[in-house]
């Protein structure tokens, strides 16, 4: 098998094609990861070694004034990342956030059973990453509300009608499996440019070998957490300007908090995730004590942040599932987290944390006060968390994938490894 994604480690969609291919190369299959960026030392990821792609030029300068870049119809990746030669050594290729190749080449060149694991709806519309209230990718984009917002602020015209049109025909073309990481966002599938395609299921796993309990007062010390606070582990976005991961929220039910309660002071920020380095997230939260927001890229570390928690707090905006909940769930670590998309099938509440409404800060700030008050809720949460994330172990996440693949029509190889 041979896994395709922008990266192999930042950000649940990477996490994931990681994890599978990891888990398929425990079990003795030839499997690996093919990236445009490679963060970890994982000897199984390859980096794509392509010329780079012109800066200028006529037709660069089209494709941009039309707004195609999302089709990467220039890109120079496609030849090599879809050399016959280098899938020869291959049954089955997986998709997950692809990395920059052309449509085009995706059909032309793709000669391969294929499955998709669809992480966001980025690949279902004709623009954005989450469309929230907007349904025109069920029909024909265009007049696109997102256009001129984050991320789409680079774009010099909206060329939402067409790229989706691009990717129907493109898509008719293909037979993949297409995968959704909920149920939430399979039947976003179904209703989709992707919608003829063959649709399965596959929740993200919670993985073991990373994230279990370990000694939460040893995580507090080492982490320089103060005795007696409350600590908040919160996702942070790539840039100050995508509020999907709701840090606005975070910071209104921080400042909340600490203005209201008695004992504020207790609560104590532990800010993760893709931080920027202009140091506009930390300007965010500067008046709430805390850690400085922090990208981790070592498990032992991050599984050291999720144990040292008392709660994560999850007020996304979109998500179409929620690794962060299951990676704290690993570490018997329960969620509040926002109602939307896929995370309810993740979050329970009241059985691995709690449910609020989405853009709810004063939603976060009650949730949070019902926990520091119940201690018994707690541990009924800490025990649902632990749970859950045996129920999402790897073992059955990869006996899915395997069933999927038989079902495109292939049959993964011994890895050459194994003698």
């Amino acid at each position: 098998m041979l896994a395709l994604s922008t990266t192999d480690w930042r950000g649940g969609a990477a996490r994931v094609a990681h994890y599978l291919t990891q888990g398929l190369r425990d079990r003795g299959i030839h499997a690996d990861l093919l990236v445009a960026d490679k963060t970890s030392d994982a000897d199984f990821v390859q980096t794509i070694d392509a010329p780079p792609a012109p800066r200028r030029g006529l037709k660069r300068r089209v494709v941009q004034r039309l707004g195609y870049g999302a089709l990467n119809l220039l890109s120079p990746n496609g030849p090599v990342v879809f050399d016959p030669a280098r899938l020869a050594d291959y049954d089955v290729v997986h998709l997950h956030d692809v990395p920059p190749v052309s449509l085009l080449d995706l059909v032309r060149r793709l000669d391969k059973p294929i499955v998709w694991t669809v992480h966001s709806m980025a690949p279902l519309t004709g623009n954005c990453v989450y469309p929230y209230g907007c349904d025109r990718w069920m029909r024909r984009c265009g007049s696109c509300p997102q256009f001129g917002q984050w991320p789409l602020i680079y774009q010099a015209r909206d060329a939402s009608a067409e790229i989706l049109t691009a990717r129907r025909l493109a898509y008719g073309r293909m037979r993949f499996q297409a995968v959704g990481v909920s149920q939430w966002i399979t039947d976003r599938i179904a209703d989709s440019v992707m919608g003829s395609q063959p649709r399965h299921t596959v929740q993200n796993p919670s993985w073991r070998p990373d994230y279990y309990p370990t000694n939460r007062a040893a995580a507090r010390a080492a982490l320089g957490i103060p005795d007696g606070a409350f600590a908040v582990m919160v996702s942070v976005s790539g840039n100050a300007l995508d509020l999907r991961k709701g840090l606005d929220i975070t910071a209104a039910a921080a400042r909340e908090i600490r203005a209201t309660w008695p004992d504020a002071d207790r609560l104590f920020l532990l800010p993760t995730g893709i931080v920027p380095p202009d140091g506009d997230m930390a300007a965010l939260l500067r008046d709430i004590p805390g850690l400085p927001p922090r990208m981790i890229e070592d498990t032992a570390t991050l599984r050291r942040y999720y144990t040292a928690a008392d709660v994560v707090w999850h007020p996304s905006r979109a998500d179409t599932s929620s690794m962060v909940s299951l990676e704290a769930f690993g570490c018997g670590t329960p969620v509040i987290a926002a109602a939307v998309g896929g995370v309810p099938e993740i979050v329970r509440d009241g059985v691995s944390g709690l449910l609020i409404p989405p853009d709810d800060p004063a939603a976060l700030v009650t949730a949070t006060r019902r926990l520091i008050r119940d201690p018994a809720l707690m541990d009924r949460l800490r025990a649902g968390a632990l749970a859950t994330a045996r129920d999402h172990n790897p073992d059955r996440f990869i006996d899915a994938y395997l069933a999927i693949y038989q079902k495109a029509g292939a049959f993964p190889s011994p890895s050459k490894d194994i003698p």
